[in-house]
């Protein structure tokens, strides 16, 4: 998938020549895109970091100096640009990940509060309380916390 999408850099970066677009910020973001795109598309570690880096740069560099525009400048705006791309991505990666787990944890909190405040309520007798009737009790808003979450997929 990642050759889709440096192929796609690269006619971006031609494009931009051909339309005299091919300024430092232009670069820069179609450099930042592409490897977004990459990014989101691909399980991200750290091999995979030094390839990515790799492969854009040297799709970059080759590009630019086709079109004869491999100055200092736009390899400097490229680099950095591929940083921001996978650092940006993977923020709202964990963000959006973050957000998922804290989802979890409110289903599963209220879940066991509200099957605790149930089986405190049902007990007549407080010497009816004991560790077994409260094991269950979480045990059972467990369950349900987990039938909810399924429901929500």
């Amino acid at each position: 998938m990642s050759e889709k999408i440096l192929e796609k850099l690269k006619t971006d970066l031609e494009t931009a020549k051909e339309t005299n677009d091919l300024t430092l910020s232009n670069i820069g973001q179609i450099v930042k895109e592409a490897t977004s795109k990459i990014v989101q598309e691909l399980k991200f570690n750290k091999e995979m970091s030094e390839d990515l880096a790799d492969d854009v740069m040297c799709t970059v560099t080759a590009t630019l100096k086709e079109l004869g525009e491999d100055t200092k400048e736009n390899i400097k705006v490229s680099s950095e640009a591929v940083i921001d791309g996978v650092n940006e991505t993977l923020k709202k990666q964990y963000h959006e990940k973050n957000q998922k787990l804290q989802e979890i944890h409110n289903t599963l909190s209220k879940e066991i509060k509200k099957d605790m405040a149930e089986t405190i309520d049902n007990v007549e007798e407080v010497s009816e309380l004991s560790f077994d009737v409260l094991k269950k009790a979480v045990s059972n808003a467990i369950k349900a916390a987990k039938e909810v979450l399924e429901d929500k997929k």
